[in-house]
């Protein structure tokens, strides 16, 4: 078992063993996407499970034998558990028969499956209807908790839902915001004014029921603050007034009235936060950071959850703002709004308030409960997948940083140490949200809008992102790929091998082009500087006592003879010309089909196919529904994230997609070499008792006395068999015989014919025994082994060909053998 493959069956266990082991804690979300994906990741670790002739999806990998071979007893899987809708799928349940569970309920069930309503047991169904809906039912389970719980991601939809109303366009920012406050992390809005961003922080406010009195939401009970920076501002604009009466008192103290002021809120706004001093800026730096307030000589917690900055510029350069630059772990562009429709909304908008219905006040938030949260957002964990994208990432912007060709510092990516466990923060909490125990590549897309500095990066840290998921999003099994490769090279050197005739034409140089005019051999030549054709004799004239040849114009008439010089290819006389060549051929290396009997080529076809076509094929299309089946596993969560662009779910599926293309692009590959031999032919073959078979495939009757003969057809009924005519001596035990029938590849057979062959049952020997007149090719005399399937007999009998007399008999005998072997057809 390979390192992936164990951690796959101990992702597994401890999905299941922490649900029903400890005490139940988590969200049904996170429970179905948790044992969704560990689902999914043993189907894709263990193929070997998968039910290939499954008609139904939900039955097709069988889980029996991958719990009995692989998994402690403790659990089972129940099939065909029905759902209220009448849909059914499989539950894993408590091993009512494992020692460790005699005192468990037998309906203890964790659904594995991407619905989220109740399975109940068949006989069931009508009373489940009648009664109140449960999620899910187990030992000990605080039903209180998991109310509040369970719904944490529809309760974050109805949140988001009512905090968009009459927000036009400003939906990314939003989901941003309140992403952070539930992460107890800061904000920041890069954007011109008149954009919203101090309407998006009193919205976030909205979204917490300490900010309602009598059903009404209001921001005037000094738990909201909210203020407009300047260069001028005052600690006392921020922090609250000195306390003169504090003052007064002896001995005197130097405290604020921090009541209605940053140190006391909840949820603040600071607008135009880079026109504040120095003074301002360092207290936020304590408070945003530590969640502390110096005040006097007293240190008092600031109960701050969400604080949004917002300015129209970044940080400017040597004013010391590079330290609370850092404390805003997102960072969000907001713009005016783009789409026409949104657009008019908002300018013929008569009422710009949002109203919340009774369904959304029973999902709003409670500070206390995101405080709880906070120790449950720490425990998500981190896949490996994840880890490489980060570690990635980090590298990217490392490398950017090296080949900056200007040099300057403001163009420098710079992320802390501190900034990136803030950035895991906010992935944890992503997940937590979208009801996960464990980060997933989607919630890292969010690191968009944490790494960048200058409005430079911020251009191309998308790019970046789409780059690295593209490089680590999954592993693309490339080994499978060229396996499958290798797998069909060797098929259609097998195609070629048997169902070819491998021709070998010799090259054939070139020669110069003679043709002959008027009884006399001349060149063919081309005259020089022209594309004319000329012709020259090959020798000298008759027309003249000198050494001159004959000259002939493109249409063959005579035009005079003159002085004659060859050399290569180049002839001078009278004129240069060049001799004409034919063309030269070189070795042609080719296969032409070889030409079968229809018959015999219709016996061949089906064992062929099954030896060497159908098992790369079934791998092929396996290994086809194995990446479709993770791609709809993944697509889910990629798809349903709460807080990410779902630009980056196209790219993170592509990569499934391209998998999942590649490997039908081998299944293609597959098919061309197939279609080079296979024929669907209507030949019908007609035995008859006695034919002979060929190692060709072809049929002979049995008059025939040639060669290559490999068997004899000794029965038709119920399906034809063919005795192997090869003359096996001596006497064998029954396991020499078995083995003999197996190893009879090792005999001079046809390729075609080395396997399937065996010892014949009894009631095949009584059969045979009916044609033994006509079967001129074999004779028969003795005894002979026969196998059987009757444990409880003895495990094998013999056979007298001679008088018919059937025996069970010791394994240690020994009698002669005779191997008949199916026919395909």
């Amino acid at each position: 078992m390979t390192i992936k493959q164990q951690k796959s069956i101990d992702f597994f266990r401890k999905t299941i063993i922490d649900i029903m082991h400890n005490e139940y804690k988590k969200p049904l979300g996170e429970v179905l996407h948790d044992c969704g994906l560990a689902k999914a990741d043993i189907k894709r670790q263990f193929p070997k499970y998968e039910k290939k002739n499954s008609v139904n999806k939900s039955d097709n990998y069988d889980w029996d034998a991958f719990f009995s071979e692989n998994m402690t007893p403790d659990f089972e899987i129940e099939h065909n558990v029905k759902w209220q809708d009448g849909r059914k799928s499989d539950a894993i349940k408590y091993n009512k028969y494992a020692p460790a569970n005699k005192n468990k309920l037998e309906d203890n069930a964790i659904i594995i499956t991407k619905e989220t309503k109740t399975p109940v047991k068949n006989e069931d169904v009508k009373q489940t209807e009648k009664t109140e809906s449960k999620q899910i039912k187990l030992t000990d389970m605080d039903n209180t908790e998991n109310q509040n719980q369970g719904d944490i991601r529809e309760r974050i939809e109805k949140i988001l839902s009512y905090l968009n109303q009459n927000l036009y366009g400003k939906e990314e920012a939003v989901r941003l915001a309140l992403l952070s406050a539930i992460a107890n992390e800061s904000i920041f809005f890069l954007g011109p004014p008149g954009t919203a961003k101090s309407m998006i922080s009193r919205r976030i406010a909205a979204a917490f029921s300490d900010f309602y009195k009598d059903g009404n939401f209001t921001i005037e009970n000094g738990d909201y603050f909210e203020y407009l920076m300047n260069e001028f501002s005052t600690p006392d604009e921020i922090c609250g007034p000195v306390d003169l009466s504090a003052l007064n008192e002896k001995p005197s103290r130097y405290e604020r009235q921090i009541k209605g002021y940053l140190p006391s809120a909840k949820v603040a706004f600071l607008d135009e936060i880079w026109k504040s001093g120095p003074a301002i800026l360092n207290t936020l730096l304590t408070i945003i950071n530590e969640k502390k307030f110096h005040n006097g000589n007293k240190v008092e917690k600031v109960p701050l959850v969400s604080l949004a900055a917002a300015s129209n510029e970044l940080p400017q350069k040597d004013r010391g703002l590079e330290a609370l630059w850092d404390r805003f772990v997102l960072r969000v562009l907001v713009n005016p709004v783009e789409n026409e429709v949104d657009f008019f909304n908002i300018v013929d908008e008569q009422n710009t308030d949002n109203s919340i219905t009774d369904e959304q006040k029973k999902s709003l938030l409670t500070i206390d409960e995101i405080t709880q949260w906070q120790e449950k957002i720490n425990k998500i964990t981190l896949s490996d997948d994840v880890k490489d994208v980060i570690t990635a990432i980090r590298k990217e912007i490392t490398n950017k940083n090296n080949i900056k060709e200007d040099g300057l510092d403001d163009d420098l990516y710079y992320v802390s140490d501190r900034r990136w466990k803030k950035i895991v923060h906010i992935l944890k909490t992503s997940a937590f949200l979208n009801g996960r125990d464990a980060v997933d590549l989607m919630d890292c897309s969010l690191i968009e809008y944490a790494i960048w500095n200058t409005d430079k990066q911020r251009k191309e840290v998308c790019g970046i992102i789409e780059k690295i998921f593209k490089q680590n999003s999954i592993d693309n099994d490339g080994d499978t790929l060229t396996d499958f490769s290798d797998q069909i090279e060797l098929f259609k050197t097998k195609v070629e091998k048997i169902w070819f005739d491998h021709i070998v034409q010799k090259a054939v140089p070139s020669k110069e082009i003679k043709v002959n005019i008027d009884g006399e051999d001349c060149y063919e030549c081309t005259k020089n500087d022209t594309k004319d054709i000329w012709y020259v004799g090959v020798n000298r004239s008759q027309r003249t006592y000198y050494d001159y040849h004959n000259i002939y114009l493109p249409d063959k008439r005579y035009l005079r003879c003159d002085n004659f010089y060859k050399n290569g290819h180049k002839i001078s006389c009278g004129y240069d010309f060049t001799v004409n060549k034919t063309k030269e051929i070189p070795d042609k290396d080719s296969y032409e089909p070889k030409v079968f009997d229809p018959g015999a080529k219709k016996m061949l076809l089906p064992e062929f196919e099954k030896r060497y076509y159908t098992p790369i094929l079934d791998k092929i299309d396996s290994e086809i529904e194995r990446w479709q089946s993770y791609r709809e596993d993944n697509a889910e969560p990629f798809e349903n994230n709460l807080f990410t662009q779902q630009k980056y779910s196209n790219v993170l599926l592509a990569k499934f997609d391209d998998v999942i293309l590649n490997l039908k692009k081998k299944k293609s590959e597959l098919e061309k070499q197939r279609a080079r031999y296979f024929s669907n032919t209507g030949e019908k073959i007609n035995f008859k008792i006695g034919d002979l078979i060929l190692k060709d495939g072809s049929i002979k009757e049995k008059e025939y006395k040639g060669e290559n003969i490999i068997g004899q057809v000794c029965m038709i009924e119920p399906e034809p068999y063919a005795i192997c005519s090869i003359e096996i001596s001596g006497t064998y035990s029954f396991t020499e015989a078995i083995s003999k029938a197996q190893n009879i590849k090792n005999q001079e057979l046809s390729q075609l014919y080395t396997k399937g062959w065996n010892i014949p049952t009894l009631k095949q020997w009584e059969e045979i025994r009916k044609h033994e007149k006509e079967l001129g090719y074999v004779s028969f005399s003795g005894k002979y082994w026969s196998s059987t399937t009757d444990k409880e007999a003895g495990g094998a009998y013999y056979y007298d060909f001679a008088s018919g007399e059937t025996e069970c008999t010791l394994l240690k005998n020994k009698y002669k053998i005779c191997l008949i072997r199916k026919l395909s057809v």
